[in-house]
């Protein structure tokens, strides 16, 4: 277990806090994705062995429980571990606790490779990276669909994108939360988050947003085809 965890200390930042003073969701998958860089390396899946061969990590499903967020200037560790492999499929398990060893954060997200100039998902065999784990990954839940109306149309922008050339995944719960003004984070603190990536969007593209009436599911379309789902739950 020792040879396949990454555990880091890590100090909240200003830039990465709302006005509560809490992790904003966003900054909170910033984390989870240079979490999964860092633990890629440790078990010979690091950039060498994908970016530089021209297989991308694309991050398809999230399933995020929250005991309490981290607060601005709070020192918490964090530690990651891959999960026994399924097929073609490379889940990964992230804790946050504080100092004290209490668990403030614990997630579940699925991987998979895909070829950077056709986007075809890759198949171990075809990469020759099998990450070995003798722990299974906790089950992702489903996505509960619910009746949405559309809230907004947004277009993605230069700074949107990332690396893989595509909306980068923390963008999305920026998007969700922009469709609210800062009062309703008060009194509404997020719980749990399960999100699954259905479709890339590209630079230029224009999202259709769509929101359920009781704000706890999110739709995304781009020319009608769906390309991310979430459900969002409040304490």
């Amino acid at each position: 277990m020792d040879k396949i965890t990454y555990n880091e200390k890590y100090y909240v930042k200003s830039s990465e806090v709302d006005i509560s003073q809490e992790l904003k969701p966003s900054s909170l998958l910033k984390i989870l994705q240079d979490l999964a860089t860092e633990g890629s390396k440790i078990v010979d899946a690091g950039t060498d062995k994908t970016l530089d061969k021209g297989y991308l990590w694309v991050f398809s499903k999230l399933d995020l429980s929250i005991n309490r967020m981290p607060r601005y200037q709070e020192t918490i560790n964090l530690s990651t571990y891959p999960n026994e492999m399924m097929h073609f499929i490379y889940p990964r398990t992230y804790l946050f606790k504080d100092l004290n060893d209490n668990l403030l954060i614990k997630a579940t997200s699925i991987w998979c490779l895909i070829d950077a100039k056709t986007r075809k998902v890759l198949l171990p065999s075809e990469t020759g990276i099998g990450v070995a784990s003798p722990i299974k990954a906790d089950p992702i839940s489903r996505i509960e669909k619910k009746e949405v109306e559309l809230k907004e149309s947004r277009t993605v922008k230069y700074t949107d994108i990332d690396l893989n050339k595509h909306l980068n995944n923390t963008k999305y719960l920026d998007y969700i939360c922009d469709l609210y003004d800062s009062s309703f984070f008060y009194i509404n603190h997020i719980k749990k988050i399960t999100i699954a990536f259905h479709n890339e969007v590209k630079e230029g593209e224009t999202i259709d947003i769509y929101a359920s009436s009781d704000n706890s599911y999110f739709l995304f379309k781009v020319n009608e085809k769906i390309v991310f789902e979430c459900n969002i739950e409040y304490k």
